[in-house]
C-alpha cells in the first residue's frame, strides 16, 4: 500500500508525505530555501528504518528510479566553474570534481546522502537503494545529540554539489503531481495482477 497525500506549508509550498506499510516520510521545502526528506519516528527506538517502494504506485516509483538512475550515470547539469579560453580544460575539471562527489554519493550500488546539517560522520543519512523490482529508502538518525532522522539537501554549498539539483527537479515533479486524480500506468496494473496471483 502506498498513500501520497499533498498540503502547503505556512510558505504555501508544498509538503508530500510518502506512506507505505512500513510508515510515513516527508519531502518537502524548507524555509531556508533548502529540501528536506524526514521521517519522524515518535518513540525511542534510534534504529535505522526503511521504506519500500513498489511499482504500485508507479508515478512514485519512476521519480525514484530517475532520482537514482541519473545519480547512478553521474547524470547531473554541467556547471562552469573555471574560466579557460579552452572548453577541454573547462569540462575536464568539472568533470573531476563531479567524479569526485559521486564516488562520496554512490557507494557500492546505493544512494548514500549524509545531512548538510551535520559534520559528515556524525550526519543523518538517506540511503536509497535497488532490490529486484523494488526500492529501499533507508532513513539512519544522526548520531548528534537531539538531532532526528531527518535529511537535509542544501541547494547552497551542498558536500555533493550540483547532485542536490536532482533531488529538487524530482521534489518539482511531484509538486506537478495531482495524487487525488492518479491514473493507473500500465505497470501498476502489472503489478498488482502479479501480487494477487502470488496470494
Amino acid at each position: 500500500m502506498i498513500k501520497v497525500t499533498k498540503k502547503k506549508d505556512f510558505n504555501k509550498l508544498d509538503e508530500i508525505t510518502i506512506e507505505t506499510e512500513d510508515g510515513k516520510f516527508k519531502i518537502f521545502y524548507g524555509g531556508n530555501l533548502d529540501l528536506y526528506w524526514a521521517y519522524h519516528y515518535f518513540g525511542d527506538n534510534d534504529q535505522p528504518h526503511t521504506f519500500t517502494i513498489t511499482k504500485e504506485n508507479y508515478v512514485i516509483y519512476e521519480l525514484i528510479d530517475e532520482l537514482y538512475n541519473n545519480i547512478k550515470n553521474n547524470n547531473i547539469p554541467k556547471k562552469r566553474n573555471f574560466e579557460f579560453e579552452d572548453d577541454f580544460f573547462d569540462d575536464f575539471f568539472n568533470d573531476v570534481i563531479d567524479d569526485d562527489k559521486h564516488q562520496k554519493l554512490f557507494i557500492d550500488d546505493v544512494v548514500t546522502w549524509h545531512s548538510d546539517d551535520c559534520p559528515y560522520e556524525t550526519a543523518s543519512k538517506l540511503l536509497i537503494f535497488k532490490e529486484n523490482e523494488e526500492y529501499k529508502i533507508t532513513f539512519i538518525k544522526s548520531k548528534e545529540e537531539f538531532m532526528e532522522f531527518s535529511v537535509r539537501i542544501s541547494n547552497s554549498g551542498s558536500r555533493y554539489g550540483e547532485f542536490s539539483t536532482l533531488f529538487m527537479n524530482m521534489y518539482n515533479k511531484l509538486c506537478e503531481y495531482n495524487p487525488e486524480y492518479h491514473q493507473i500506468h500500465m505497470e501498476e496494473y502489472l503489478y498488482n495482477k502479479k501480487v494477487k496471483k502470488l496470494k
